[in-house]
């Protein structure tokens, strides 16, 4: 994997601009929605993308009939602690980046592996799934 290079963001500008080139892939099934105000963060943006291209195509192959992807952006003000501590992360502010569908959802008896580095419920041949480095993404402190 290659090195990240966190840089500052501003990801609901900066995302934009990706949501536009998903659109002839993914169709216009795909929103991005941002808080109002939304600070800026540190991340690498060509490794957030990666992760939001995967995450897309995989909610896309997950709804064969159709259906609606959202981006959500969100400040997350972690800086007391209790709630940073559970998640893993050094307390801070935080942008939180949430990605959902309107598809059928994974089987509950097959949600605990979903992080596994080679978990698919793809046929062969059918996409990539998160199987790579993407599955769990790296965290930054502070905003």
């Amino acid at each position: 994997m290659q090195p990240l290079e966190p840089a500052a963001l501003h990801l609901d500008r900066d995302l934009k601009e990706f949501v536009s080139m998903l659109r002839p892939t993914i169709g216009d099934a795909v929103t991005l929605e941002a808080e109002p105000d939304l600070w800026p963060c540190m991340a690498d943006r060509g490794f957030l993308e990666l992760a939001l291209l995967n995450l897309t195509l995989n909610a896309r192959d997950a709804m064969p009939e159709g259906g609606d992807v959202l981006i959500s952006l969100s400040n997350a003000d972690l800086r007391e602690g209790t709630q940073a501590r559970q998640l893993g992360l050094t307390p801070g502010a935080y942008v939180m980046v949430s990605v959902s569908d309107t598809g059928q959802g994974i089987p509950l008896e097959l949600q605990q592996s979903v992080f596994e580095p080679f978990f698919t419920i793809k046929d062969v041949g059918r996409g990539w799934d998160c199987r790579w480095s993407t599955a769990s993404s790296p965290s930054w402190a502070g905003r």
